[in-house]
Parts: C-alpha cells; sequence; structure tokens
C-alpha cells in the first residue's frame, strides 16, 4: 500500500525496522493503509542496509523469537522508499517539507541530540523548507530510549535555531510543531550469519535485509500529534499522558540490568545475555539491584513493578534470541549516566544504603579494567571513555577515587563520599 499520508523517519536501522515499522505494518494488515514510511539516515553508515532494502523494494522479513524458540516471520510491507544517503541532504528535506509529511520520527542515541550532532541542521532544513512552501504543521516524534525525548528534541532544536539567529523560525516553530514523549521497547540484537538462511528456508524468501527481534513488543506515546497520525491504538500502541511512568522503569529496571548482565557476563568471558541470566551469583544480583534499589524510588501506580522485574529477566533469558555481550556492553559510559545513575541518585537523596548499586558500579569498574587489559574477548568500543582515557583512569595513583570521581558518568554523585566509600567496600570483597 502506498498510502496518502508520509513519515519521514530518519534512522533506519534495526530497531525503526523491528519496532516502528512493524506497527504500521500491522494497521495495514487491517486494511488501513493511508499511511507509509520513507526512511533516510542522516550518517553514511548504513550503505549497505539501504542499498539491501531499495533492491527488494523496501520490503524485508522480520523473525522474532519466543523463549520457547519458537520462530516466527512477518513481512514487513509499511516503509515505501529509503532515500540514499547524500551529504546534502536534499532528498531528505524535500520529503519533510511535503505537504503528505505530516510525521519526522527518529531514532537517534543519547549523543544524536548533543549540540553538534547533525538531527537538528537536518530538521531546521525541514521547517524551513516547511515554511517557505506553506505546508502545515508537523510532529516530530522521537523513537528511542532518551529519557523526556520529545521535550529533550525541542529544547535541542530550539537552541540550535537560536544560534542561527533565526527568531522566526523559533514562533513558527512554537505554533506548528509539537514533539511527543514516548517510551518504545523490544529487543533487537544483531541478525548473525544464520538469519538469511533460516528467512530462506522459512518463507522462501531470499532476504538481504532480515531483522530478528524478541516478541516483545511495546510502544508508549503521548498523544500530542499536531496534523494527524496512524491509528496506532488499533495495533497495541498505548496512549497515555503518563508516558515517564513508563519510561523511568523501562530505563531504570530493564536497561539497567541488561547493562548488568553484560558487565558481569563480558568478566566471566560468556558471550550471551542469556548466559549470564543462568550464573546464579549474577542473577542474584540482578535480582536484588530491582526489588531493593529500584523499584522503590518508582513511583507509580500504572505498572505492577515485581511483575515488570521477573518479565525481565525472563525476556533476557530467552536463549533463541542470540542476544550478544559485546552489543549490549558497548557505549557503557553513556549507558551508566542514563540508566543506572538516576537510582543511585535516588538513593543518596533518600539516604538509603548504596550497597547494591554500588555493587553494579564495581561490575562496571572491573569491566573497565579487563577493557583496559585487553581481556575482554572481544572489541571494547566508547565514544566517552575511549583507550586512551581508559589508560589515565589506570594510570591514576587513585583509580576507583578517579572513577567514582568523573562527572561525566557519575554526575553529582560523584562528588558523594558515600558512594566512593560503598564502591571500595564492594571491590574489596
Amino acid at each position: 500500500m502506498r498510502g496518502i499520508y508520509t513519515i519521514l523517519h530518519l534512522g533506519v536501522g534495526a530497531f525503526h525496522r523491528a519496532h516502528q515499522a512493524v506497527f504500521l505494518q500491522r494497521l495495514h494488515d487491517l486494511g488501513e493503509g493511508d499511511w507509509s514510511i520513507v526512511g533516510a539516515n542522516l550518517r553514511d553508515d548504513q550503505r549497505p542496509v539501504e542499498e539491501a532494502l531499495a533492491s527488494q523494494g523496501c520490503t524485508y522479513t522480520l523473525e522474532t523469537a519466543a523463549p520457547d524458540g519458537t520462530l516466527e516471520y512477518e513481512w514487513i510491507r509499511s516503509i515505501r522508499r529509503v532515500i540514499p544517503y547524500r551529504p546534502d541532504l536534499g532528498e531528505v528535506v524535500e520529503v519533510g517539507a511535503d505537504a503528505s509529511t505530516r510525521i519526522v520520527s527518529m531514532t537517534v542515541t543519547e549523543g544524536g541530540y548533543e549540540a553538534g550532532a547533525p538531527l537538528y541542521p537536518a530538521l531546521h532544513a525541514i521547517l524551513s523548507a516547511r515554511r517557505a512552501n506553506d505546508s502545515g504543521p508537523v510532529t516530530f516524534l522521537s523513537c528511542d530510549n532518551v529519557r523526556g525525548n520529545g521535550a529533550r528534541l525541542k529544547l535541542g532544536l530550539l537552541e540550535y535555531v537560536a544560534t542561527q539567529r533565526d527568531e522566526d523560525m523559533s514562533r513558527w516553530l512554537e505554533a506548528n510543531v509539537t514533539f511527543p514523549n514516548s517510551m518504545v521497547d523490544r529487543i533487537t540484537p544483531q541478525g548473525g550469519p544464520g538469519l538469511r538462511e533460516r528467512v530462506r528456508s522459512a518463507t522462501g524468501r531470499d532476504d538481504r535485509a532480515p531483522v530478528r527481534s524478541e516478541r516483545h513488543l511495546q510502544w508508549v506515546l503521548e498523544d500530542r500529534f499536531c496534523n494527524a497520525r496512524p491509528a496506532w491504538e488499533k495495533v497495541g500502541v498505548h496512549f497515555t499522558d503518563e508516558v515517564t511512568a513508563f519510561e523511568e522503569a523501562k530505563i531504570r529496571m530493564l536497561n539497567a540490568t541488561h547493562s548488568l548482565l553484560a558487565w558481569a557476563g563480558a568478566l566471566r568471558g560468556l558471550k550471551y545475555i542469556h548466559e549470564a541470566v543462568e550464573v546464579s551469583e549474577i542473577r542474584t544480583l540482578a535480582l536484588d539491584f530491582l526489588a531493593v534499589d529500584v523499584a522503590p524510588g518508582l513511583a507509580t501506580t500504572e505498572i505492577d513493578l515485581p511483575a515488570y522485574g521477573a518479565a525481565i529477566l525472563e525476556r533476557f533469558s530467552n536463549v533463541h534470541l542470540g542476544d550478544t555481550i559485546e552489543r549490549v556492553a558497548s557505549e557503557s559510559a553513556t549507558k551508566v549516566r542514563t540508566f543506572v545513575l538516576p537510582t543511585l541518585l535516588d538513593l543518596l537523596r533518600r539516604n538509603a544504603d548504596p550497597a547494591i548499586t554500588a555493587a553494579v558500579a564495581g561490575l562496571y569498574f572491573r569491566y573497565l579494567d579487563a577493557a583496559n587489559g585487553g581481556a575482554l574477548g572481544f572489541e571494547y568500543r566508547d565514544e566517552i571513555l575511549g583507550r586512551e582515557e581508559l589508560k589515565k583512569l589506570f594510570g591514576s595513583a587513585d583509580p576507583v577515587a578517579s572513577f567514582c570521581a568523573d562527572e561525566r558518568i557519575w554526575g553529582e554523585a560523584g562528588r558523594n563520599p558515600l558512594f566512593a566509600s560503598a564502591v571500595r567496600h564492594t571491590l574489596a570483597r
């Protein structure tokens, strides 16, 4: 189905194709094909995927793996076009400025919202063209793990527009653009070498761009769309004014535990997340972290937190997903600040014992020590704490003190002596 309205999506990686595109496909399957997706990337790092999708009409197969090993296959046809990357982003701006484009969505990392990232110049160019063409209002929809993503995007874009001294655009933006917050959830590991053959065997299609994910699929959205939207509620999207509650539970429980398992597993020489869940000592730490430290700091009546915590470990124990520790452990410095630090700060504010969270921090310290010594068994990747930064850290007079005081990771907690003392205690055991 070609659709009447367009969603321009920036960041056509595996997660988008296993999440947002799937929800739209399920609407198409109900006979509602008014919307379709045009995908684009703001960096030249997805060329093989772009070419593979273009070669097969932008259709592809999604494999989902249930914990019992059942595999299911969906043929996704909701993306009608992928724009090949060009540095000038001319086609991206053209599609974004078209009156039929009512939503511009994006999946970016935490760093993608920082000043200097390519997102803001692209969105500014789209809005300038829309205003010039009188193309009408548009919704900018963030679909990623960044806390308060819609509000964060609006603030960053307004700051960028201010640097361009475009006061008219600031006023036009306030009147014509909305920025819903959202929470997205689906584990989407790398496909692995056997995925293409499994798809061929199960479907008869030789798919050059398949993706795989877990069966679980969740999307929580604020209903703040200024110029129409798909009827996503018909296919399981949860609309609410309380996205923050779902977002905090997901980030502080699921994402933080994911990283905990990755660090602990890496230190034991394991390859997959499910292997780490099977280790009694690691599983106990994860459960204690969730029940004792995280859940009490999440004030919500919308979510059954004990059941949510149990479901997290069940999802991570999925042997058939093949979620690698290397993937989850990448860019851990940003993940610590985003996923673990809020719980630590909450404990310190409540004068609660931070021993369990300090044990998680200690795991991360040991992981960094192993990375510095070349003992991980896979390539260490981190933009904030690169290899030179690790050398400085572990070459300092007191690596533990330097680690705990690094405000890029631990924020204001880095100035709290109770935190450093608790980390020293856990490392001494």
